[in-house]
């Protein structure tokens, strides 16, 4: 099956209309303190160099804000009420890129130098944990914005629930990349906590700050876990087949890694003789090479696992647009939001 044609125009519309307000929110969020650990934190969000000079470096997608306020404006009719929540998210994700930096000893992301790269693991650890501190005390301030205390403070246990989910995923994630079989049952279960959740939670929480009930609240969740596990699939996809200019990470990145993403996990599930011997092989050497890097997607080609992946996330794409067109909300944010979740399935970067 054939990936579906990525359409970013709708990302663009999004960033277009809640951009600036993003970036606003969470440089409130982050504020002004002099601290040499807050321009850690800046840098990685891509506002300062090394150095703390000003630069415009590229900060990711914000995809997580973008869609909570996007919720929050298709129940309410406007994005304003949901902005801590929008911050709130987006910083608690930063918080586990930087974790996830350096647990996986990555040098770089987003073409740049990671935290721990140039600041040494402790310190990163200390900008990860602050991220995460901004980011509960950012959703705090929901009750601010006409939003009640009780929601507020639901919110917050939002938040505090989904990051245990996160917590609980990457240690998934680690496991398997000792586990000599995991299955795709087993991936889908790692990839719904560390990845899927926090974008579950932040349409969720953008309904809850636009003032919809439970049942609307519970359906914009459901949608956000199925986006959430296109978009990590497609990641898994851009992680083994992605150009490097585009995804700021080398052709191959997680075989030599070692990661047990959809495509690896795919393929040994597929593979089959000799082929299956000699994935094994790989996986069990110390160091994997340029050539063992080349074998492997050899043998991903024969066996079709690229075109395996893509339906699988594609699949999942299906899911959340059948739902979003249940929801009751305007045609035309119906639309923006199945376009938004055939983009995070079929991008490029």
């Amino acid at each position: 099956m054939s990936p579906i044609n990525a359409d970013d125009s709708v990302f663009a519309r999004l960033t277009e209309r809640f951009g600036r307000d993003v970036e606003a929110e969470l440089r409130r969020a982050v504020g002004t303190s002099s601290l040499p650990l807050y321009d850690m934190v800046r840098y990685h969000l891509g506002w300062v160099d090394e150095f703390g000079g000003p630069i415009d470096a590229d900060p990711g997608k914000r995809l997580r804000p973008l869609l909570c306020l996007f919720a929050c404006e298709a129940v309410r009719g406007e994005h304003d009420a949901a902005l801590p929540a929008a911050a709130s998210v987006e910083l608690v994700h930063n918080f586990t890129l930087v974790h996830d930096d350096v647990m996986d000893e990555d040098h770089e992301r987003r073409h740049r130098r990671t935290v721990w790269s140039i600041w040494g693991s402790s310190q990163a650890i200390n900008a990860g944990d602050l991220l995460y501190s901004m980011g509960v005390a950012s959703m705090s301030r929901l009750h601010g914005r006409d939003v009640s205390a009780s929601d507020a403070i639901a919110a917050v246990r939002r938040l505090e629930e989904t990051c245990v989910r996160v917590i609980e995923g990457q240690y998934l994630d680690l496991e398997f990349e000792d586990s000599r079989k995991v299955s795709v049952d087993d991936y889908l279960v790692m990839i719904a906590k560390k990845a899927a959740a926090l974008i579950s939670c932040s349409l969720e929480l953008g309904a809850l700050a636009g003032g919809a009930d439970t049942n609307v609240q519970a359906a914009f969740a459901e949608i956000g876990m199925q986006m959430g596990l296109a978009f990590q699939i497609r990641d898994d996809i851009l992680g083994v087949w992605g150009e490097r200019e585009l995804t700021g990470k080398p052709v191959g990145n997680d075989i030599r890694r070692k990661k047990k993403s959809l495509p690896v996990v795919l393929a040994f599930d597929c593979a089959r003789g000799e082929a299956l011997a000699s994935l094994r092989r790989i996986s069990a050497t110390p160091d994997v090479s340029d050539e063992m890097v080349s074998e492997t997607l050899n043998l991903m080609d024969d066996l079709r696992i690229r075109e395996s992946a893509q339906a699988l996330g594609d699949k999942h794409s299906a899911a959340a647009a059948a739902s979003i067109a249940r929801l009751a909300i305007d045609r035309g944010a119906k639309s923006d939001l199945i376009d938004f979740a055939v983009y995070l399935a079929s991008r490029d970067s």
